[in-house]
């Protein structure tokens, strides 16, 4: 069955993928891996806030999904069900993070030279920055803002991943994007 089931893995569409791989096609479900990864990944980056974190919840959720695709049941979209188990992985290890705080080595500033070195320390300064003002935020708001106003979801599909209302969720994420707003103009005046 699995050479089978690999022949189209890559073409088929996530439902039809998800469906062999909660048979136990490896191919089907490599396939949706492979299709959704920079997207969990980026979610993950943007709710971590690190590079070294992202990677480990974008591979902790690849794992727990394949250990629970039985449990898919298709009454969501397989990206919206990957991605909620990639937000409770990413709040989980925050949560865990804020118990003991650590220092990721891309926080650590290298000495340099050179216009390009210092191009790229001013980037990530203002990458850096970015990501603070986003901590400044309640997790409700952020994770809000991040589904709703930097990945792109419907609210909707954003209120389904976190088990709320539609309507609390654009209101969470009004209320993210004023404090940002707030936090970037008093950051600007100092």
């Amino acid at each position: 069955m699995e050479t089978s089931c690999a022949l189209s893995a890559l073409g088929d569409p996530d439902d039809v993928l998800a469906e062999r791989a909660r048979g136990g096609c490896r191919a089907s479900f490599a396939a949706l891996v492979h299709r959704h990864q920079a997207y969990v990944f980026r979610l993950a980056l943007r709710v971590s806030g690190h590079h070294h974190d992202a990677e480990d919840i974008s591979q902790e959720t690849f794992l727990l999904a394949y250990r629970s695709i039985g449990s898919f049941r298709g009454t969501s979209h397989f990206r919206t069900w990957m991605c909620q188990i990639a937000l409770n992985a990413a709040l989980m290890r925050k949560r865990a993070t804020r118990r003991r705080p650590t220092v990721a080595l891309d926080d650590i500033d290298m000495p340099s030279t050179g216009d390009e070195a210092d191009e790229l320390l001013e980037r990530r300064r203002l990458s850096r920055h970015a990501f603070d003002v986003l901590e400044r935020l309640d997790e409700s708001q952020r994770v809000a803002f991040v589904l709703c106003e930097l990945e792109g979801l419907p609210s909707a599909e954003a209120a389904g991943m976190v088990c709320t209302s539609t309507a609390a969720v654009r209101e969470r994420a009004y209320r993210a994007r004023r404090t940002l707003r707030a936090c970037l103009e008093k950051d600007l005046e100092s």
